[in-house]
């Protein structure tokens, strides 16, 4: 239904003024409004004019939110720094968890035999990670020893000896002595998205090596790179020039970084094993898990014991 409503308004004229469009002759305001379904459109009010009233609430509640999540992790931050949680950390980034009664057993002996190579303090705790598929251990944060489950299937199968995994073990006790590791878990609560994609990127690094096309553009990235920051240089974005210029150089110094970083853990577990005779037994257990090693670490590992002292480190299963 449709209808017409005529509204009225009285507005003087001034005398000799110009006539005004929609205005009679006696100053009268006709203003014609359509009317579907008989119902007459509603008058604004002051709160319909104020600019965001609808989503005040909501909007209060996104700083709030954000403001939860930056104390959270801070709190998780302190907390993993002091080596609290540290157990839960491991497990939540590798799978670590406490080992079963028949792994205690096997690892038993080896664990027996790193403690008396004398590696000194503090408490280091041995986790298993049930996937592993490597036959060396490794530290995780400041105090955890993770054994991959394939080296305690190696002792049980007697494919590995007890020195060789008690090598193992106390290579990555000297790093968590050393403190070298004791950042890694709480630098892992920042970069946890980062985490995640890297371990997206490694599953599906397998399919992705095989297409030619995608390699030879990976090698071929800092030709694309400098096209694209000379553009924008020429554009008049310097700072995307910049920043397009640091994210190519992070991916050719990034690998370096991690590779130096490696070579410094191996070198100070190494010195640790070669002063209490295990250095020969890790080389032993590196060459049948198939790992490079070149003649000079070969030689930091099996070269003479000089070490006479007695302390112990003292390590424990979680």
């Amino acid at each position: 239904m449709c209808a017409t409503v005529t509204l009225r308004t009285h507005k003087p004229r001034a005398k000799g003024a110009p006539p005004v469009p929609g205005l009679d002759e006696g100053g009268d305001r006709h203003d014609s409004v359509d009317v579907t379904g008989g119902v007459l459109p509603r008058r604004p009010s002051r709160h319909d004019q104020r600019p965001g009233a609808a989503g005040g609430c909501r909007g209060t509640a996104r700083p709030a939110r954000a403001l939860a999540l930056v104390c959270g992790v801070g709190s998780a931050t302190l907390l993993l720094w002091f080596g609290a949680g540290e157990q839960l950390a491991c497990r939540a980034l590798h799978g670590a968890r406490s080992p079963t009664a028949t792994e205690a057993i096997v690892l038993a002996p080896a664990i027996t035999r790193a403690c008396a190579a004398g590696l000194g303090p503090p408490l280091v705790r041995v986790a298993v990670q049930p996937r592993g598929h490597g036959l060396v251990a490794f530290a995780c944060g400041g105090s955890t020893v993770v054994v991959p489950r394939a080296l305690v299937l190696a002792i049980h199968h007697g494919r590995v000896s007890h020195e060789q995994a008690a090598a193992s073990i106390a290579h990555a006790a000297a790093i968590c002595s050393a403190g070298l590791t004791r950042g890694q878990v709480t630098l892992a609560v920042w970069c946890l998205p980062w985490v995640a994609l890297e371990a997206v990127m490694a599953a599906a690094g397998p399919t992705l090596r095989g297409v030619t096309l995608l390699r030879l553009a990976w090698r071929a990235r800092v030709l694309v790179a400098a096209i694209a920051v000379a553009q924008n240089a020429a554009d008049g974005h310097p700072w995307m020039a910049a920043a397009l210029a640091t994210l190519v150089g992070a991916t050719y110094g990034q690998p370096a970084l991690n590779r130096q970083w490696h070579r410094r853990l191996a070198r100070v577990g190494d010195d640790a094993l070669a002063e209490h005779g295990l250095g020969g037994h890790h080389a032993e257990l590196l060459t049948i898990s198939g790992h490079r090693v070149d003649l000079e670490r070969h030689a930091r590992l099996t070269r003479p014991c000089t070490n006479d002292r007695s302390g112990g480190v003292v390590l424990s299963l979680i």
